[in-house]
């Protein structure tokens, strides 16, 4: 009986009829209890795209660039990154690995920390990349495409 109601919930999206209807349809889930899913059809309109933004890309045709190039970015760091005062006063150093999208307008967004080194070092690096300004977007078959991104930020007493 479980696999028959399985076997009909993943039917069901294939019998939308309008271009862009979205409807709910019941089903239950391997314990029984009933689920709600929506669910969008799109049938012969290309323009048809779900509402919510697209994933992001690990890999494309041509990554997203800082404007400037490499150096640029370099610059733009040293210049921006400022030392948490109790970082240099623990004597903390060491390295902060951030991953962010840079999205299809260029902007840069849902920034993580992937390597963490100390609260207050990993908050700077989060601020300096949240003000980084627009990029180059990454493209793919031509068009812009979100593309995820990884930067090490050092941090060294001088």
């Amino acid at each position: 009986m479980k696999h028959l109601i399985l076997a009909a919930a993943l039917l069901i999206p294939a019998l939308c009829t309008s271009a862009q209807e979205l409807k709910t349809y019941n089903t239950s889930n391997y314990n029984g209890q009933a689920q709600t899913s929506q669910q969008e059809c799109c049938l012969g309109e290309e323009e048809c795209q779900p509402d919510k933004e697209e994933k992001p890309y690990v890999h494309v045709e041509q990554m997203p660039e800082f404007r400037g190039g490499q150096q640029a970015l370099l610059d733009y760091i040293s210049n921006k990154l400022k030392y948490p005062e109790i970082a240099k006063k623990n004597s903390i150093e060491g390295m902060v690995v951030i991953q962010f999208v840079v999205k299809a307008d260029g902007t840069v967004g849902d920034v993580k920390v992937t390597r963490s080194l100390d609260p207050d070092c990993d908050k700077e690096a989060v601020r300096l990349v949240r003000s980084l300004p627009r990029w180059t977007p990454g493209r793919q078959n031509g068009r812009a495409v979100p593309v995820y991104y990884t930067l090490p930020i050092r941090f060294r007493i001088r």
